[in-house]
């Protein structure tokens, strides 16, 4: 159940929809935990991670991706706790923490080659790429910028990662290198159309409509900015659609969750009730010992007679009122009454 509510979380985020990709790998998460599934709470951690930064919740996303990162350390993974802590860049970067970010990076980018994580690699030097070009210090941003045209040479021509693409793309633009801007976010709208990647769509559609504002050409721009309309508006129908699609999903996520609080409270009456059985356990012992003690003393008084006889002569009259006689009849009242 939990992985088929993380699955369903990758279809809400196919459709920007991160409230419900929210809530369902927040569910997928609780049964992870109730079965003490520690690989499972990670993935899904470092997902609703993404969730909360997709959804601009950043500071949330980074408590998130922290708590992902300690079970990830935890395992000994280091691949997945490096990967956790290149989204906790981006996070920062979207927070406007960018020297924070670049110490991350630095250091992640020199885990992912030891570790061969070239695909990795090209991720984090496009976010350093794109914070460099942020800060217009082009020449840190064409370093990065050649670091990941030599690492594309060494994965798979298929590989495609939209972040550095449009790092590299921006590159261009700023250093005025138009023909390469204009093929990288081309083949970079190819890309995203043949993987049905509709955000990633709308984000090339833009930056090619500003390509082409930029330079005078109003007719391209005008057709790009009526794709980007037009693809915004199909995924605003799609996240409704995928909502409405979703929403009898959402109705049994409630009612499990309500079981799962119930079975959560009846665990604490479980809690209680061992508490109460110890303490009457020791009530018991203690008890006990007090009646074997009450014993030992009854065996040390006098004999039943010669309580009697005490008695007797405590409560005859007595014609002598002197305080030591007064004090001794005292004493023996409290022996019997004992």
């Amino acid at each position: 159940l939990a992985n088929v509510f993380n699955a369903l979380a990758n279809v809400a985020q196919v459709s920007s929809d991160y409230e419900t990709m929210s809530v369902l790998l927040e569910r997928s998460f609780a049964i992870f935990q109730m079965e003490r599934n520690e690989p499972g709470m990670a993935k899904v951690l470092n997902n609703l991670g993404n969730a909360y930064r997709l959804n601009q919740e950043y500071n949330k996303a980074l408590a998130t991706y922290r708590r992902a990162l300690v079970l990830h350390q935890t395992q000994r993974n280091k691949l997945k706790a490096a990967h956790t802590q290149l989204n906790m860049a981006r996070a920062l970067v979207s927070l406007e923490q960018p020297k924070k970010a670049q110490v991350l990076l630095e250091s992640l980018i020199s885990t992912f080659s030891n570790i061969g994580a070239i695909q990795r690699q090209i991720e984090a030097h496009g976010v350093l790429a794109s914070i460099f070009n942020g800060n217009s210090k082009l020449e840190d941003a064409e370093r990065q910028v050649q670091k990941i045209q030599s690492l594309k040479l060494q994965v798979d021509n298929n590989y495609f990662d939209p972040g550095s693409e449009l790092a590299c793309a921006e590159f261009y633009r700023l250093t005025q290198q138009f023909q390469q801007t204009e093929d990288i976010l081309l083949k970079g709208l190819e890309k995203t159309t043949e993987q049905k990647n509709i955000l990633q769509q709308e984000r090339y559609l833009k930056a090619l409509a500003i390509f082409y504002a930029e330079q005078g050409k109003h007719t391209e721009a005008t057709h790009y900015w009526k794709s980007h309309s037009t693809m915004l508006t199909k995924r605003l129908e799609n996240k409704q659609a995928a909502f409405s699609e979703l929403a009898p999903v959402i109705a049994y996520i409630e009612s499990t969750n309500n079981q799962l609080g119930d079975n959560h409270v009846f665990g604490k009456a479980q809690w209680v009730w061992l508490v109460m059985l110890l303490v009457l356990c020791f009530l018991a012992v203690l008890s006990w010992k007090i009646y074997k003690k009450r014993q030992l003393l009854n065996l040390s008084m006098p004999l039943p007679s010669e309580i009697q006889t005490s008695s007797l002569t405590v409560i005859k009259p007595d014609s002598s009122n002197s305080p030591s006689d007064k004090t001794l009849q005292e004493k023996r009242s409290q022996l019997v009454e004992l």
